[in-house]
């Protein structure tokens, strides 16, 4: 038994006002060998405008000379555009500098009408294709690298904070110099796998719109505990860091952009119940009181 495997097909969006030349197009599109290609084609710099801004086309071809304005200015405006596809210049000009002019402009290649035949301008459009691929990885990569140099900075900022040993004024007074992970390492460690828990729990509430999410309450509870062991703000992002780095070990970079954020949420609004905490329990009125 044999099987015909379809060609993968290409959208191209044409933007050429001789309709000789759309034809001479069509012809040697249709006559590609090994992909297929769905041509829409239209004979303004508008109508092109128009079409662009949707997420319909692979391709962009686009001629040079479109009334008061030409190819260039199209390829410029749509090539850092939200909405960035391969744009190829098709013209029947001969100044010298032209293809020159197109690479600056944004343009992925420069094709000289009459001077190409279908299988030139399918190779053309294919490497136009990889090409742009290639520079989305990048791009994606280089953004990835950033995310995690973010990561990396900040727990070094937050190891630095936290070595510093600062503390807030009335648990200075209450603490000895002991970190609450070597006073009582079980306590600790419980902190930290529900404060991962609270990142999970915060992180679904705001994907399913959960607004009954008993995530601060959870954090208030959470609060009182630290408080009641005396923890300071040292011990709090000694817990959030580690956390952190937990959660994020395996993640991709996107999760674990995503966790970072939602985690600094949960860390500051934990600082602001701790404070409340400490607060309360340094008044005259409860000087003396148990804090449960």
């Amino acid at each position: 038994m044999s099987f015909i495997l379809e060609k993968p097909t290409i959208a191209v969006l044409l933007i050429e006002d001789d309709w000789d030349d759309v034809e001479i197009i069509r012809i040697l599109l249709a006559e590609a060998q090994s992909v297929q290609f769905s041509l829409t084609a239209v004979g303004t710099y508008d109508e092109g405008k128009v079409l662009a801004t949707n997420d319909e086309f692979d391709v962009y071809l686009v001629d040079y000379r479109l009334g008061s304005k030409n190819g260039l200015d199209f390829i410029k405006e749509f090539s850092n555009a939200p909405i960035s596809k391969p744009a190829i210049l098709l013209t029947g000009d001969t100044q010298e500098s032209l293809d020159i002019d197109a690479l600056n402009a944004g343009a992925t290649d420069y094709l000289k009408k009459g001077d190409f035949n279908s299988a030139i301008l399918e190779k053309t459009i294919r490497y136009a294709l990889e090409r742009k691929n290639y520079q989305g990885a990048l791009q994606d990569a280089n953004r990835n690298l950033q995310v995690l140099k973010q990561l990396e900075r900040e727990l070094q900022s937050l190891s630095h904070f936290s070595s510093s040993g600062a503390k807030l004024p009335v648990s200075e007074r209450m603490m000895g110099a002991a970190s609450l992970n070597e006073s009582h390492p079980s306590s600790f460690n419980a902190i930290v796998d529900n404060f991962k828990r609270l990142i999970e729990k915060a992180l679904k509430a705001q994907m399913f719109k959960d607004h009954s999410s008993t995530v601060s309450t959870d954090l208030h509870k959470m609060a009182n505990q630290l408080g009641f062991l005396m923890a300071t703000p040292k011990d709090v992002i000694d817990c959030y860091s580690l956390a952190i780095k937990s959660m994020c070990e395996d993640a991709s970079t996107k999760r674990s952009q995503i966790i970072i954020e939602e985690g600094r949420i949960l860390l500051v609004q934990l600082m602001g119940y701790l404070c409340s905490y400490y607060r309360l329990f340094a008044s005259p009125k409860h000087a003396s009181a148990e804090p449960f």
